[in-house]
């Protein structure tokens, strides 16, 4: 057993904890990894303070983390568990309640792409987007002819306009994609 690994409870129960058996605890018992009682704890030995958790350190050693600020949320980094704010564009209250700062989602920071659909004296016509994005929306930018737009629907990437008559007609339509 590694020395100086040990869990002191604040009653100051001792507990070994070697890092190569794995000891635990189950409910109120301490057990090794091949299932060994070895002692007995409780849960309200365990001090920590309101807010807080326990987190591996460097040592293998249980380490409180302050978890308790105002709009943080714990992140991993790779190697280490954070309490850390939010930034860039967007706020998060202590309710949980996400803010987008204004002007932050501008058309640079969307995907797009702009289609044409054809119709030669029909009421219908289809197009395709490229592939490789999820299209979330749509906008009717340019009409020509006389009849105008009924639907836009989209399906994978075709996009299928219909209009109100039959018509010869362009319609451009903007995708919005993520």
């Amino acid at each position: 057993m590694a020395q100086g690994n040990e869990l002191v409870t604040t009653n100051f129960k001792k507990i070994p904890v070697d890092s190569e058996k794995g000891y635990y605890v189950n409910g109120v018992q301490v057990i090794d990894s091949t299932g060994a009682y070895i002692g007995s704890v409780v849960p309200t030995d365990l001090a920590l303070a309101r807010g807080n958790i326990f987190v591996g350190n460097t040592s293998g050693v249980a380490a409180a983390v302050d978890a308790n600020d105002n709009g943080k949320i714990l992140v991993g980094n790779g190697t280490d568990l954070n309490s850390v704010a939010v930034s860039g564009d967007v706020t998060l209250a202590n309710t949980g309640a996400v803010t987008i700062a204004n002007a932050a989602v501008n058309q640079a920071k969307l995907s797009y792409e702009q289609v044409t659909v054809t119709i030669t004296g029909a009421t219908s016509g289809t197009a395709t987007a490229t592939t490789g994005s999820v299209i979330f929306g749509y906008n009717v930018t340019a009409v020509t002819g006389t009849a105008f737009v009924k639907t836009v629907v989209i399906s994978g990437t075709t996009v299928t306009v219909t209009l109100s008559a039959s018509d010869t007609a362009t319609v451009k339509v903007t995708l919005l994609k993520a």
